[in-house]
């Protein structure tokens, strides 16, 4: 994770550092920053050069969390200009020079600024100033959910309703797919429904609370009439391709490949293949359009993958190993040793493969693990 914490006179700076003694681990790397030369100004404290709302701009893009030591109101003026959403603004945490009150400023849920101001309070033995209102009432928070779980949330206006309903004693229905179990107790502000429960219709689901979540690989497939799409990014695309094949016949085949499989593509976190196809155009177009990391695996590497897989003659006289994209989509899947899960069987057309294969990953309810965003 990476912070920078902002500090302002000699007393912040003294502060800041112990902040970063305290937070300083493996998972974390925090610079400390001072908006002018003073002694505490070495190789432990970097002096910021340019114009301090330049490089809040720079830093506001660049880092997972930025800790002010400082006055809350210094902050605040600081950031406005460069607030976006709740999906993608970094957590914001005040600390007082003092070093007495860690306050949760912005991004509170899916920035994670709650839990750094709770862990920054327990480092430097101050008191954590947490001000979210599911917070405060122990309440479900379905964007904190979505957030532990590394889910996209479908509509942020949605997720506002849900958040409402909660805190107001309102019904909110929950489903999760059975290749998604959720583990532990359902909390009481939801009502979960089994798997096997059939998907929303206007007739037959009187009984359903109208406002809900639902929580699947397919963000189109809705389990209430008023239906919050959760789509975890857990699904591996194993692709492989003829050479040259132009980018956009490849993305109409894969785009076409998803959607018969009932997968969005926002719960596709990676695509793999063969390394012979490390340079191939058309699948580096299709991860940079969509923003989607690419890695390769060696023919040796693919040919060690257990399971069983569709077998061609001509790709392994070719490459090495009787197939691509479903070997390379449960390597790519692999998690802790866990081989990946072939959820979808290699599909073919005019030179063109893919398959889909499911990280293997326990979904909870409820997390104090503090992570990268």
């Amino acid at each position: 994770m990476r912070i920078s914490c902002i500090c302002f006179t000699e007393k912040g700076a003294q502060t800041a550092l112990m902040i970063r003694h305290a937070l300083n681990d493996a998972s974390t790397d925090i610079d400390v920053w001072t908006e002018r030369k003073s002694k505490t100004a070495d190789e432990e404290v970097h002096v910021v050069s340019k114009n301090i709302h330049a490089w809040m701009a720079d830093h506001f893009l660049t880092d997972d969390a930025i800790i002010f030591v400082g006055a809350a109101g210094v902050a605040v003026r600081l950031i406005a200009p460069q607030i976006q959403s709740k999906t993608t603004d970094p957590a914001i945490v005040v600390v007082d020079e003092g070093g007495r009150w860690a306050i949760s400023l912005l991004s509170g849920h899916l920035g994670r600024a709650n839990d750094l101001a709770r862990r920054t309070a327990a480092g430097i033995g101050a008191e954590a100033i947490v001000t979210t209102a599911a917070d405060l009432h122990a309440a479900f928070a379905v964007d904190e959910f979505a957030r532990e779980n590394n889910c996209v949330i479908g509509s942020m206006e949605l997720a506002k309703e849900v958040s409402s309903a909660v805190l107001g004693g309102r019904p909110v229905g929950f489903y999760a797919d059975p290749l998604l179990p959720v583990d532990g107790t359902c909390p009481e502000e939801l009502t979960c429904y089994p798997p096997g429960t059939e998907p929303y219709t206007e007739e037959g689901c009187e009984d359903r609370p109208v406002l809900g979540i639902t929580m699947s690989l397919n963000s189109q497939v809705p389990y209430f009439q008023s239906n919050l799409s959760l789509v975890p990014k857990a699904v591996v695309l194993g692709v492989d391709c003829r050479r040259g094949v132009a980018a956009e016949e490849l993305e109409r085949f894969l785009f076409n490949f998803l959607d018969v499989s009932g997968v969005s593509l926002e719960a596709v976190c990676k695509v793999a293949s063969v390394d012979l196809k490390v340079q191939e155009p058309a699948i580096h177009s299709f991860c940079e359009k969509h923003q989607l990391p690419f890695e390769t695996y060696t023919a040796s590497q693919l040919i060690r993958v257990p399971g069983r897989f569709s077998a061609s003659s001509f790709v392994e006289k070719t490459i090495g190993v009787d197939n691509v994209c479903e070997r390379a989509a449960v390597l790519g899947a692999m998690d802790r040793e866990l081989p990946g899960k072939l959820i979808v069987e290699k599909k073919a057309y005019n030179g063109m493969t893919a398959a889909l294969a499911l990280v293997p990953r326990l979904y909870h309810w409820k997390s104090s693990v503090f992570q990268t965003r």
